[in-house]
């Protein structure tokens, strides 16, 4: 919600990126604490209804950000998500692409969904396809952001 109202990003901001031999590196900004290590900080180990509501919001957004880009995550928990720092602390980001895919193909079209996948993911937070090794697509990044919007609530 108050990202949409100050027209902020829920992406950090890449400060440089390249490569090292046989390593890809990518430096982004730097953001403050996930929504999994807040909502543990809490008593009892859980947000407000309005808080948890709240976040998910944002995490639906920044997921939905994602998908028009073409891509999914595959991986959304509250772990790769966190709260900015300073004047964004109230802006949730999104984290942690090691497992997105690229869903497009060069013309800009849905990829042919392949046969049978491996598992990819957190198993409390992956979709049924997922573990049923079926091709993920953006309903099982929306099916896994519903599970995480159970955990923060």
């Amino acid at each position: 919600l108050v990202a949409n109202e100050r027209n902020q990003s829920h992406f950090t901001a890449i400060i440089d990126r390249g490569k090292k031999e046989t390593y890809f590196f990518l430096v982004m900004e730097l953001v403050g604490k996930s929504l999994a290590d807040l909502k543990n900080q809490r008593p009892e180990r859980v947000f407000s209804i309005s808080t948890g509501l709240g976040a998910s919001i944002q995490c639906l957004e920044a997921c939905q950000d994602l998908h028009k880009y073409g891509f999914i995550h595959r991986d959304l928990k509250p772990a790769n998500y966190a709260c900015g720092l300073g004047d964004k602390k109230h802006v949730v980001y999104i984290l942690d692409f090691g497992i997105a895919r690229r869903i497009l193909n060069d013309k800009n079209e849905l990829k042919t969904p392949r046969v049978s996948v491996r598992f990819k993911g957190t198993i409390p937070f992956a979709s049924i396809a997922c573990h049923k090794g079926i091709e993920m697509g953006p309903k099982d990044d929306c099916e896994s952001w519903y599970y995480l919007m159970l955990d923060l609530t």
